[in-house]
């Protein structure tokens, strides 16, 4: 069944964020070609902190802009990263999504599962979108090991350094309110939520 309905909206996004460098490190100072020229410094950066948030809130509305529905929500990502040494990083992520009036399914908030090219912030041992609803909260918190660190401790095997160990645990919560899953209603929409608080156990990928 198909369904043709009109959004007129207002959109605001905002994006802040800090890092904290704390040291630079020299990576390049010889070229095969034109060697008695050298190569420019050229510093990586070793990042020890940093924060970031991303807002989106969304408003539309039938009288103002003659819209087909009514409804306002805010989604609001925030990540906090340490590094604790060299090569190992802690992140932790925590979404929250609300909503004002009944939401379209377009719209519910989805989470779980790992997508394709970016694992962070997941609950990993669900599937991809397994859980939906008009308001969300979600926290995920993650150990990264990188290869190379056991290299430069002795263990001199070439692959390992293309290898990153992950430690990660999760809490998620969502709720669909029934005004808003009134909209699902002969609809082939799922509607799964968390009921209650979903926890993660500490697990290794």
């Amino acid at each position: 069944m198909i369904f043709s309905s009109k959004i007129k909206k207002v959109q605001i996004k905002s994006q802040r964020s800090y890092d904290e460098i704390q040291t630079a490190t020299f990576i390049g100072k010889y070229i095969i070609y034109n060697r008695a020229e050298g190569l420019r410094l050229n510093y990586g950066f070793n990042i020890s902190n940093n924060f970031g948030a991303d807002v989106l809130a969304e408003y539309t509305d039938k009288n103002n802009l003659h819209s087909d529905f009514s409804y306002a929500f805010d989604r609001t990502n925030l990540h906090k990263g340490y590094r604790l040494i060299y090569h190992s990083d802690l992140n932790i992520f925590a979404p929250v999504a609300f909503s004002i009036r009944k939401l379209v399914p377009q719209k519910w908030f989805d989470l779980g599962g790992k997508t394709f090219m970016n694992y962070h912030g997941n609950l990993r041992c669900v599937n991809y979108k397994t859980f939906t609803g008009d308001r969300m909260a979600n926290s995920t918190i993650e150990n990264s090991v990188n290869g190379s660190g056991f290299y430069d401790h002795g263990l001199k095997l070439g692959i390992i350094k293309a290898l990153k160990l992950h430690f990660w645990s999760g809490i998620g919560w969502s709720s669909l309110s029934e005004k808003s899953k009134g909209f699902a209603v002969n609809v082939d929409t799922p509607t799964q939520t968390t009921d209650g608080a979903f926890i993660t156990n500490l697990e290794s990928a």
